[in-house]
């Protein structure tokens, strides 16, 4: 086995605090997303425990970005809504030719 349960725990762990940090600077796309190694086998049981703390963790950052998603696609509806109702037409509408 080349890789260890321990040292993709400590990657995936690097990658949620750094997508956290991410999240809290306002910028949620730059973090690379964590692909655990395929030779790891079986989680020991003894790492059990912190290996469900980084699940909830991670589910916890997944359902801050979806509400995220969802805010920033409210604010834009708005904004849309708004831009249009206060736009200029491209073209006139009337001409008046009696000048």
């Amino acid at each position: 086995m080349g890789a260890t349960w321990g040292r993709a725990l400590d990657d995936y762990q690097s990658r949620l605090d750094a997508q956290r940090a991410a999240l809290d600077d306002g910028d949620a796309g730059r973090v690379e997303p964590f692909t655990p190694p395929a030779d790891l086998g079986p989680l020991p049981a003894e790492l059990a425990d912190r290996a469900n703390d980084l699940l909830r963790q991670s589910a916890d950052l997944e359902a801050e970005l979806a509400d995220n998603v969802r805010a920033v696609a409210e604010d834009l509806a708005v904004v849309r809504a708004v831009s249009a109702s206060t736009e200029r037409p491209s073209t006139p509408l009337f001409v008046d030719f009696s000048a």
